[in-house]
């Protein structure tokens, strides 16, 4: 998927954004309601990306917010199903990933 931004090398992005890669690449499930707005601490003090992270990632092509279309379970339902957003990698988020040394 091109993006049509210009190809990002781990030094052109900050420590924090560098964090939010290698975060969405080991998260089993990044959904949007666990990120905080900003970044944070978890119980070790590791950084948490927050979401202000995540938005300028995306402006550069390499995550995205998913969106889903709701849908009905069963016949008759009067309330959809909503999936649950999450944020994932891009084509180029990945290659970032493995130009970091996290592999495929």
């Amino acid at each position: 998927m091109d993006t049509g931004h210009a190809t990002l090398k781990p030094e052109d992005l900050s420590e924090a954004e560098l964090n939010a890669i290698q975060w969405l690449k080991t998260s089993l499930a990044p959904f949007v309601y666990n990120i905080e707005p900003k970044t944070s601490r978890d119980v070790f003090g590791n950084p948490v990306p927050g979401m202000t992270i995540f938005r300028k990632l995306e402006k550069k092509g390499l995550c995205y917010q998913t969106i889903e279309e709701p849908i009905f379970l069963n016949e008759g339902d009067e309330v959809p199903f909503e999936f649950s957003p999450t944020m994932e990698l891009t084509d180029e988020g990945r290659e970032m990933a493995r130009k970091m040394g996290m592999g495929v």
